[in-house]
């Protein structure tokens, strides 16, 4: 008979030919896998399995060395489908074999489409491994239970196994252990598939209920089967109405015995009433008193423990669980107790920016304001609309909520209410750019009782005094909220908060303060699971590193919030894109800039915000500027608009622009006149504007820019010393002027340091 290779593949695999071991290396091991299993695969088949590039290269050489082993030339099948003749252990394997992995420890680098193939090759070897155990169950009596226990592990959802070891344990008289096969079935087709066990499954497992019980006993032993983790014999005395020391002699007998499958309607809710008793006495976990209420049929005695365990979870930083408990607290209430709940899942949905069931909430509050006709519900129907028309972008009509909620306050002469509707109304002016309208609310809420209501009230302050371009009072108001947050406890408030100080300190000039808080608040907000602050942190901070010049960590800084920001909106991406984009432009790399830039203004279009499109537009104009100092126009065009939407910041933002970048004299003094610099970066721009306003006067003195760039290293360094050095070229000082060139390449070298190599 013509040799044949013996080849192994299921465990540590090993190729033989005539008698001899043939030498193989792993990616070979998975060729000859494929050969041997494949089923008639084309050679571009088998070479994509194994290679995702150059795969018909990477093949013909893989062959040529197999060529090159003992005889090849017999067992070697070459051609537009190769093949093995060979004898295959896992083409007709022993049961033995089938418990080995198919080829184990073959190299990381494979591609996933041959992971995929093995995947379903192994699959397809288990599924035979199940079929050989059951048969060998079958056909060998005295090894029956371990055939049966390897394929349960193998497969816990086999229903004909589980029955078969029941059987065998109960006959041993092991009824413990073949209740616990049942039990564990039970659990795996409910959690998996929400299923019950067949009727013969459950047939079979009443079979093995005792029948000789003492009476208080088998009253244990149905009650504890309706809440098994309760351990204790004083809590079953209390449950049953027995003595502690009989319900503990009752318990030793229940030791070998399994619960009881079903019971009674009417048994199970009077047991269920008396647990929930005893767990009211006790003060258990509401959630469980609640569960028992609603199992003993009233609804209506579960309703408080359920408002409690939603508390109780949000305490413990569990919103999903919490909102669960809300949402059946809803569905047990009557009219007049379902505002709680509801407002309790409103608050939830605000948090989770849920606006869809935010809507449907506050929908049915309207509901029943107008059921009750109770000014009460007016007034939360009306606040709450007013915060879901803010999150939807809709200021004017969320002023109009607010002022409904304002007039329901003070209907109902309720001085916090009124503090709430005006610190809605502030927050909505304050959206809209009406800053002027906005104050006088938010001032008045910030001195509400409430330390809630203060503590947003502060914080909108603060937001509004950053606009207005008042950063030492925005500064204030964000300290004095960050101290009631950390003391109300409220941490992720406190991590929005701390984004915001730094933010405000980062428009101040204090840079390291600054970088502190954004590590602060990226700190803390991660702890707490808030993507959101974490990114807006990382950004900022990424900003912060390029306006000192660090433009390695502020390009890595803001890869990371960029790779952060895509789960959460449109919006965060593109705030993200709009600081690299301003990198690029200052790098020069202006095909990358441009493209970033069209996927900020694309996804400035689907979040469908306003200050985010106008900034868009300035960055564009602002990319144009860069490439060319004499192009001011666009941004000259763009200032009147930019005020007239109330965006001051960004205007304030142009303006430094063009003093750093511009050449027009006229436009230069106009500038120098108006704009008044507070952070370090503006002091830099109005000096660097100054000079080259006096250069264009023939006049330049270039001692206020040196003295400006001797303070500290920021973006604007580098063409700030090359203006210096054009300006003491001008005056003839040949060597300042050199040095203040070399001084700029010097520091162009620092600024390019932790950058990729492109954008170099």
């Amino acid at each position: 008979m013509k040799a044949m290779l013996r080849l192994r593949l299921l465990g540590s695999p090993e190729a033989l030919w005539q008698g001899e071991a043939l030498s193989l290396k792993g990616r070979q091991w998975a060729l000859l896998g494929v050969l041997a299993l494949g089923g008639g695969l084309s050679r571009r088949e088998v070479a994509e399995l194994l290679w995702a590039k150059n795969a018909a290269q990477n093949l013909r050489q893989a062959l040529y060395l197999l060529r090159r082993l003992p005889g090849a030339g017999t067992w070697l099948l070459d051609g537009e489908q190769p093949a093995l003749y060979a004898e295959v252990d896992a083409q007709a394997p022993t049961l033995e074999a089938l418990r080995e992995p198919l080829l184990r420890g073959l190299p990381d680098d494979l591609p996933p489409a041959f992971w995929e193939w093995l995947a379903l090759e192994r699959q397809r070897l288990e599924e035979l491994r199940r079929e050989r155990l059951w048969q060998a169950a079958q056909n060998q009596p005295e090894q029956a239970l371990g055939y049966l226990y390897e394929l349960i592990q193998l497969d816990p959802l086999h229903e004909s196994a589980v029955r078969e070891a029941m059987r065998l344990e109960s006959r041993a008289g092991r009824v413990q252990a073949a209740w616990q096969l049942y039990e564990n079935l039970r659990q795996s087709l409910w959690q998996e598939l929400g299923m019950e066990p067949l009727a013969a499954t459950q047939a079979q497992a009443a079979l093995l209920q005792s029948a000789v019980l003492d009476p208080l006993a088998q009253r244990l032993w149905e009650a504890r089967s309706l809440y098994a983790e309760e351990v204790r014999p004083e809590f079953w005395a209390m449950v049953l109405e027995e003595e502690p020391y009989a319900v503990a002699r009752a318990w030793a007998e229940l030791e070998a015995a399994p619960p009881p499958l079903l019971l009674p309607k009417a048994l199970r809710q009077h047991l269920c009433r008396r647990i929930a008793l005893a767990l009211e006495a006790q003060r258990g976990e509401p959630s469980a008193t609640a569960r028992y209420w609603l199992w003993a049929l009233e609804p209506e005695r579960a309703y408080p423990h359920l408002l409690a365990a939603g508390r109780l979870a949000l305490q413990r930083g569990k919103p999903n669980e919490a909102q669960l408990a809300f949402f059946q607290a809803l569905w047990v209430s009557g009219e007049a107790e379902a505002v709680e709940a509801l407002l309790h899942l409103s608050q939830l949905a605000e948090q989770q920016s849920n606006l869809a069931l935010l809507d449907a909430l506050v929908e049915r509050l309207g509901v029943l304001a107008r059921c009750t006709q109770s000014d009460s519900i007016y007034f939360e129907h009306h606040q709450r609309r007013a915060g879901l028309r803010l999150r939807q972008g809709r200021p004017q009509e969320s002023a109009l909520e607010a002022l409904e909620a304002l007039e329901v306050a003070r209907r109902l002469c309720d001085g916090e209410r009124i503090s709430l509707a005006r610190l809605s109304l502030g927050a909505a002016h304050l959206v809209a750019g009406a800053l002027e309208e906005a104050r006088p609310h938010l001032e008045a809420a910030a001195r509400a009782q409430s330390s809630q209501t203060r503590l947003r009230a502060l914080s909108n302050l603060g937001a509004l005094f950053g606009l207005r371009g008042e950063y030492e009072a925005s500064e204030a108001s964000f300290e004095e909220a960050l101290t009631l947050a950390r003391r109300e406890g409220q941490l992720a408030l406190a991590g929005s908060l701390l984004q915001n100080l730094a933010a405000t300190t980062l428009r101040l000039g204090r840079y390291a303060q600054a970088t502190k808080r954004f590590t602060e608040a990226i700190e803390l907000s991660r702890s707490l699971g808030d993507a959101r602050t974490e990114t807006t942190s990382y950004r900022n901070l990424g900003y912060l590193y390029f306006l000192q010049g660090q433009f390695g960590p502020a390009w890595n800084t803001l890869e990371e919030a960029l790779e952060l920001a895509r789960p959460l909106g449109p919006g965060l991406q593109a705030q993200v894109l709009l600081v690299q984009v301003e990198l690029l432009s200052y790098l020069a790399v202006y095909p990358e800039a441009e493209g970033r830039l069209e996927e900020a203004s694309r996804l400035a279009q689907a979040a469908q915000d306003e200050r985010l499109l106008w900034a868009c537009r300035y960055n564009r104009a602002l990319l144009g500027l860069w490439r060319c100092p004499e192009e001011t126009g666009p941004i000259e065009t763009l200032l009147p608009s930019l005020r007239e939407a109330r965006l001051d910041d960004l205007a304030m933002g142009a303006e430094f622009d063009l003093l750093a970048l511009g050449r027009k004299e006229n436009l230069l003094e106009r500038l120098l006149a108006c704009c008044r610099p507070q952070t370090p970066v503006q002091h830099l721009a109005w000096q660097m504007g100054a000079l080259r306003l006096s250069l264009l006067r023939s006049s330049p003195d270039p001692e206020p820019l040196a003295r400006a760039l001797a303070l500290e290293t920021l973006c604007l360094s580098v063409p700030a010393h090359r203006l210096l050095g054009e300006a003491h070229a001008h005056l003839g000082q040949h060597l300042q002027a050199t040095a203040a060139v070399r001084r700029a390449q010097e520091l162009w070298q620092s600024q390019l340091e932790g950058l990729p190599r492109s954008l170099r």
